[in-house]
């Protein structure tokens, strides 16, 4: 078992706090207890070349909880103890011996020189790169029109019947139906949300800790994904160096 440097890993929101700078600043950060995670499955597809992916899985738990297809996929049969396969066995498919509660996959360029059972552990980030953070939102049940679209009220006097009613959503005769994509009361929240491009704070080896500036979606405890700024904002720009004693548009500063 080897240590795998992979700009991906799973991992479960811990929660906010805030860290001090050099300077003294406060900075809010969300910590996030990232793997270790374990290379469950190395794909490359013959027909397609450009497809390579590396299959994480996080989070050891009962075999009781994972369904069968999974469970073989993983190595492990419940109510007996989890054998990996030899390695030096080619016509036994290698598997990583452990019920993992989270299966994810990484889509990279090129597979790495990697074996099923390697360790992603949260070293494999360092201070001050950029990061993805996906997680799912909390879940808020269901919301009418002014809650979920941001509507506005009727009057509550003079005998109106529409205060929170969302109104004419089509018409009777014709077409008789629904448009789709009208607006109306749905179920708010629970979704994946990605905060994209926020700084890595701090990473902690020793107890798997990774903080990262502001806040991500999703409960404390919540099941969230970092991953390597898919699009970093572009470089700026180099300014023109101006020399002293000119002016630009105009004559040098100082001559008569």
């Amino acid at each position: 078992m080897a240590e795998l440097a992979l700009k991906y890993i799973l991992g479960r929101k811990r929660g906010m706090t805030q860290r001090f700078t050099e300077d003294g600043l406060v900075v809010p950060v969300t910590v996030v207890t990232a793997g270790p995670c374990y290379v469950t499955q190395l794909r490359a597809s013959k027909q397609n070349p450009n497809y390579c992916a590396v299959q994480l899985g996080f989070e050891e738990c009962r075999a009781k909880v994972i369904s069968k297809p999974v469970l073989g996929e993983l190595g492990v049969q419940r109510g007996k103890p989890s054998k990996t396969a030899a390695a030096s066995d080619a016509s036994v498919k290698v598997r990583v011996g452990k019920a993992l509660r989270f299966l994810r996959e990484a889509r990279v360029k090129k597979l790495p020189e990697a074996t099923v059972g390697d360790v992603v552990l949260a070293t494999s980030f360092t201070k001050g790169e950029l990061v993805d953070v996906i997680g799912t939102s909390k879940g808020r049940g269901f919301m009418g029109t002014i809650r979920a679209h941001h509507f506005s009220r009727g009057p509550a006097s003079h005998g109106s019947m529409n205060i929170r009613q969302p109104g004419s959503v089509g018409s009777s005769a014709d077409p008789s139906h629904t448009f789709r994509g009208t607006r109306m009361g749905k179920h708010l929240g629970a979704i994946q949300s990605t905060t994209k491009n926020i700084k890595v704070f701090d990473v902690d080896g020793e107890k798997n800790l990774i903080y990262v500036c502001g806040p991500v979606a999703g409960p404390t405890g919540g099941f969230v994904i970092v991953r390597a700024a898919t699009t970093p904002p572009p470089a700026p720009k180099a300014q023109p160096i101006v020399k002293k004693g000119t002016q630009k548009g105009g004559p040098e500063k100082g001559k008569k």
